[in-house]
């Protein structure tokens, strides 16, 4: 504890004088620990949640990576600032690494009810689960306006892979060759029944 005067009377309560010794204790921190304590990239994971309370992110879920929490709250203003918006609710979805289009009623074909919209969810490789599922609409609920409401949810399932194809030509002739005879006088075999070829085909 830092050798400060104290300012409690002389009657303060136990609880006060605590909380006096412990806040004399911030005297003895560096400063650039403060500015670590308010970067969203620097702040130990394990006090993202208070760093996300303090930015005012709404939607916030513990099972997040610590990647997307961090992106959470490093979009936690553009979220506020545009909040009721198509925009919030984009910056929303890209924060926390969904792949997720937000299509409103007039830039549907064809137009379609008015204040209303569709989410495309767009996964690869595998499909989206229910608490996947729970996990967006929660983010759109909390950066939507409330007049809009979702009247579709599709969801798209891509998968890759590669595909190998071959081909191969191939020319030539089937020659047979017989040893022996008959033959006939220009040397060609003598093929046309009229010499007995029994014998030799045996």
């Amino acid at each position: 504890m830092s050798d400060v005067a104290s300012l409690l009377p002389p009657n303060a309560t136990g609880e006060l004088r605590a909380q006096e010794a412990a806040h004399a204790r911030l005297a003895d921190l560096p400063a650039s620990l403060l500015r670590t304590m308010q970067s969203p990239d620097a702040i130990p994971a394990n006090l993202l949640p208070w760093l996300a309370w303090a930015f005012g992110v709404d939607g916030w879920d513990n099972d997040w990576t610590t990647a997307q929490k961090r992106a959470a709250v490093k979009a936690a203003w553009a979220v506020r600032t545009h909040k009721g918006t198509i925009g919030a609710v984009r910056h929303a979805l890209a924060a926390v690494g969904m792949d997720v289009e937000v299509i409103e009623w007039f830039d549907d074909t064809p137009v379609a009810e008015p204040y209303t919209y569709r989410l495309d969810l767009t996964s690869v490789q595998v499909g989206a689960s229910s608490d996947d599922l729970a996990k967006i609409l929660n983010v759109v609920d909390t950066a939507k306006n409330l007049r809009s409401h979702m009247r579709q949810l599709s969801i798209t399932t891509t998968t890759t892979g590669q595909l190998y194809h071959a081909g191969v030509c191939m020319v030539g002739s089937e020659i047979e060759l017989m040893f022996g005879e008959p033959l006939l006088l220009d040397g060609s075999w003598a093929l046309d029944g009229t010499h007995d070829l029994k014998g030799y085909l045996q």
